[in-house]
């Protein structure tokens, strides 16, 4: 996993888990590092409910914020499920009510683990999804809720 300040580590029904969260002027990410792999079982969906209760407890906070600090918007927020074999890119959904959404970038969803990966270009284009709130060029994103792997791509801009 990345080095990341403040990391803490969570028990779940995946084992021992860490949380990191990444903050940037403009965009939150949460990082989980699921430390067994073997306990998701080709089935992330408790992975993904991990990360989208770690986005409601920001959300809220973020809120009790507003109410100090007032702004239009809270930051955005994105997450990154990691494995020590691969990751995951997750961001919001656009109206932020709805589960996260997968990234898929020329045709994968799969990456090499953050820390493996010499080449950027996959988490500058999540980044820049995050920020915008829609896809950057050859980006996809996995609206499904079931099993199946529905891909929906968008262009840059387009809601």
């Amino acid at each position: 996993m990345l080095n990341i300040p403040d990391t803490f580590t969570q028990f779940t029904e995946l084992g021992e888990v860490d949380i990191g969260t990444l903050h940037g002027d403009h965009v939150t990410v949460v990082v989980i590092h699921i430390k067994d792999p073997r306990l998701l079982k080709d089935d992330w969906a408790p992975a993904t409910q991990i990360l989208e209760d770690q986005w409601q407890g920001k959300r809220q906070r973020q809120q009790q914020r507003q109410q100090q600090y007032p702004q239009p918007h809270g930051k955005p927020l994105g997450g990154i499920l990691s494995t020590r074999d691969s990751c995951r890119f997750y961001t919001e959904s656009p109206a932020r009510d709805g589960p996260p959404q997968r990234l898929e970038y020329k045709d994968r969803s799969e990456f090499a683990p953050l820390a493996d990966d010499a080449d950027p270009e996959v988490f500058l284009a999540f980044l820049r999804t995050c920020l915008d709130g829609s896809p950057a060029s050859g980006l996809g994103l996995d609206v499904s809720t079931g099993e199946t792997d529905e891909v929906v791509t968008r262009e840059p801009g387009e809601l």
